[in-house]
């Protein structure tokens, strides 16, 4: 699983920083450039490394429930209630790690508002109000 997210990673970033910015006319900000803008050779080369990422995501989440199958494979209590425990638990680390990424948003928004960042606009970008 590493390997191929590390790989991913690897290329993701060369990639990136090979194609490097562009500036955006009407407000003279400078943004990472858009694949749309890529060079050919780097378009087909992130589609084979999106490729390795979905096979690291497969890894993770299809390689787990059958070896929890097999290691509880004599008992047939155990064998349907653990990979139903093993995903709920998966879950709620999640749900517990996305409140607390929020929080931690939220906090770093009221600090830079007080300074009177001019961050603040480009941080309330990624907030996702419902």
């Amino acid at each position: 699983m590493g390997p191929c997210l590390a790989t991913y990673d690897v290329a993701g970033t060369y990639i990136k920083y090979k194609e490097g910015y562009i500036r955006i006319p009407h407000n003279g900000g400078i943004i990472t450039k858009p694949q749309e803008y890529w060079s050919e050779e780097n378009k087909k080369l992130v589609i084979y490394f999106n490729y390795v990422l979905c096979v690291n995501f497969s890894i993770q989440t299809v390689i787990l429930f059958p070896i929890l199958q097999w290691a509880f494979r004599n008992d047939a209590f155990y064998t349907e209630l653990v990979p139903q425990l093993a995903y709920g638990s998966i879950m709620l680390i999640i749900g517990i790690l996305g409140i607390r990424s929020h929080w931690r948003f939220q906090k770093l928004l009221i600090k830079t508002r007080k300074t009177n960042s001019n961050i603040v606009t480009k941080l309330e970008y990624f907030k996702v109000d419902n």
